[in-house]
């Protein structure tokens, strides 16, 4: 059955900084919407709040660069439901009474881009692995010598 969201809207002042995430976000997602990246990253930062350290997003080096006009103001449609639960763990985890937007919307932003771009590399690294895997395998065919099989074997469960 179809269960109607509390929909929102916040309103903040956007610098630079936040629309160059949202394109890249964007483009990087497929979506069309500010609110799809937004809600996207809010779920995300409710997965993944106590595992990630602030340090760790300050030192995110982000190399795209918004290059549209900048509005005066930013009105972006948001699940209230979410939001209040991004706020509150905000306000746990810093201890702080009130939540600013821009700077939540940039800590849930900053949370996606590091858990894609953490994904990103496993991946990659995965795909190393598997290769080297497949090199051992073709050597170990190829070989007479027990010693150098077994060796090949034990280097693959150490891969897994």
């Amino acid at each position: 059955m179809y269960q109607k969201k509390n929909i929102t809207y916040l309103s903040i002042r956007v610098t630079k900084e936040l629309l160059s995430m949202f394109s890249y976000l964007r483009d990087l997602l497929g979506v069309e919407e500010y609110y799809q990246v937004l809600e996207r990253a809010e779920k995300e930062y409710i997965a993944h709040s106590e595992e990630i350290d602030q340090n760790i997003l300050n030192k995110l080096k982000f190399t795209h660069e918004y290059t549209g006009v900048i509005p005066a103001s930013f009105k972006i449609r948001v699940d209230s439901e979410i939001d209040s639960q991004v706020n509150e763990l905000l306000k746990q985890r810093y201890q702080i009474k009130n939540v600013r937007g821009p700077w939540k919307i940039k800590i849930c932003l900053q949370t996606l881009v590091y858990l894609l771009e953490q994904s990103s590399q496993q991946k990659f690294a995965d795909e190393k692995i598997n290769s080297y895997k497949i090199q051992l395998i073709d050597l170990a065919v190829g070989e007479k010598n027990i010693e150098k099989i077994k060796k090949a074997i034990d280097v693959l469960k150490e891969c897994e």
